[in-house]
């Protein structure tokens, strides 16, 4: 599969602080792919620096025609509060050249109501949300680029948003890069994953061998503290405090002989398929988290 965007080597400073460190990733095209990570990983840092509205201090950034067309939906979008939702939309297509034939038609596609008279200052979070993402599709664009589209939808509009991610993408081609924190939104819609934490890339894989990703060894026992303890440094191991189990997976290079553990501990000790979230929590750190 072909290159649509190529990060190289981005490192991003603010102060001492890097928000990006030598961060190198590629999005092939015609690909849904999830940039995921904690509140503060680096995830609307990375976006800023492809679409320019901050700049890199060290890499490069490569995108695989000048001529592009490429929609950004980055942190709150800016409204004129006392328009409607169809005026900002017009508002937007006349400052993007965009076709105003089109703004009916997605706004309905959004689930916004284009006779809706009621000024932006009065919608709520989720219909912003929609708005916003309605925008970023004036310019039928070629890659989408969507920051946490999730956040203020209820589940209804969270599936609807998905809905649409597949159809642009599966119809019309479109190569859609994401962000999100919130990790289960994300199973059944991408096609590549990207962990990213302190502004680091820890890990990429696609779909396809995402089932083996998610391959550990769950154990239980009276004292899951102590087999915490000693298993963090030996593999990447998620606490589910919920149902009272650890769930450990190899460590690159850190090969761990699981079935020692039965030698030392009194514990059960069997594999198992474990959720992408507590995979994605043990990767960056589980002890500190707790699933929803």
């Amino acid at each position: 599969m072909d290159e649509a965007i190529i990060f190289k080597g981005i490192t991003k400073r603010y102060g001492k602080t890097n928000a990006l460190a030598d961060f190198s990733l590629t999005i092939p095209q015609k690909s849904i792919f999830f940039i995921i990570g904690l509140n503060g990983a680096g995830k609307t840092t990375l976006l800023k620096s492809l679409v320019g509205h901050i700049s890199i201090d060290e890499g490069e950034i490569g995108i695989y025609k000048k001529d592009v067309r490429m929609a950004a939906m980055i942190e709150m979008a800016t409204f004129n509060e006392s328009l409607s939702g169809y005026q900002n939309m017009m508002h937007t297509c006349i400052l993007r050249n965009g076709d105003k034939n089109r703004i009916n038609n997605l706004l309905h596609y959004v689930g916004l109501n284009p006779q809706d008279k009621k000024a932006v200052k009065k919608y709520s979070l989720g219909m912003r949300q929609r708005l916003r993402i309605a925008m970023s599709l004036l310019i039928s664009p070629e890659i989408l680029i969507l920051d946490e589209p999730f956040n203020g939808l209820d589940p209804e509009g969270i599936n609807q948003i998905k809905s649409m991610i597949i159809e642009l993408n599966n119809q019309y081609g479109v190569t859609v890069l994401l962000s999100s924190h919130l990790i289960r939104e994300t199973e059944g819609i991408a096609t590549h994953y990207a962990i990213i934490d302190s502004g680091k890339l820890i890990k990429s894989f696609d779909t396809a061998s995402l089932q083996n990703e998610l391959q550990c060894y769950e154990v239980r026992g009276e004292n899951l503290a102590q087999l915490n303890t000693y298993l963090k440094d030996k593999t990447n191991v998620y606490w589910d405090h919920l149902n009272k189990r650890l769930l450990c997976f190899e460590k690159e290079g850190n090969s761990f002989a699981f079935e020692t553990l039965k030698q030392q501990f009194e514990c059960e000790l069997n594999k198992t398929e474990a959720p992408l979230d507590a995979y994605f929590l043990a990767i960056v750190g589980g002890e500190k988290h707790d699933l929803a």
